[in-house]
């Protein structure tokens, strides 16, 4: 595949740029499927930010990107980024939703998520970061999900029942209480967050236990 960008999201003091796509060089830099991209100067510039998380690879279906998702917080301090890719192991970041800091807090070549949270073989599509939760959709079964047992696509220890939409804690990871429930289908791949109201759009028909047309 020619390269190019999945999922991108801007910060709200315009000072940062994050991608992610099927790349492996961004500009003269290495950068795997993700990057983050520093717009304060009169030039945009690759920012001295990398990991080497995303460059194992998912189940082979999604051999160019399995990113899916990026949203960074309000603060302008962090990132999320969600993906695909089927369950391969805790280590991986496929199907997972993970929690990356912004420069300058970090800086490096080989940089690590603050937390990550597995699903356990399903796919994670849309994120929404808000100052109080980190809102994430898909067609999941479980969060917190690390080590599905006996493997991929089953409930492991310590998994939170949290069907096709979750809130997790911005500073943790960690499921939190709130659990509507959602139809799974294919999944939520559209989130708006306002200061009253979480507006959410599925490909399902019932959300709550109650009608609601995507």
């Amino acid at each position: 595949f020619p390269p190019y960008v999945q999922e991108l999201d801007v910060s709200r003091n315009g000072r940062w740029l994050v991608i992610g796509g099927n790349f492996r060089r961004v500009g003269k830099a290495n950068r795997t499927q993700v990057a983050v991209i520093d717009l304060s100067g009169k030039r945009a510039k690759v920012a001295r930010w990398a990991t080497k998380r995303f460059v194992p690879d998912c189940a082979k279906s999604f051999d160019d990107t399995y990113i899916r998702g990026i949203d960074i917080s309000p603060d302008n301090k962090f990132f999320v980024v969600n993906t695909t890719g089927a369950y391969r192991g805790h280590k991986k970041l496929c199907d997972s939703s993970s929690r990356w800091e912004l420069p300058p807090a970090q800086k490096g070549t080989d940089l690590q998520p603050t937390w990550v949270n597995h699903t356990g073989g399903d796919t994670f599509w849309a994120v929404e970061v808000t100052e109080s939760a980190v809102y994430v959709g898909g067609h999941q079964r479980w969060v917190n999900n690390p080590r599905p047992t006996p493997k991929g696509d089953n409930d492991g220890p310590g998994a939170v029942a949290r069907p096709g939409i979750a809130a997790l804690d911005p500073y943790s990871g960690v499921p939190l209480s709130w659990n509507p429930g959602r139809d799974r289908g294919r999944g939520v791949e559209a989130f708006l967050a306002t200061s009253d109201h979480l507006m959410v759009g599925s490909d399902t028909a019932t959300f709550a236990g109650q009608n609601r047309q995507r």
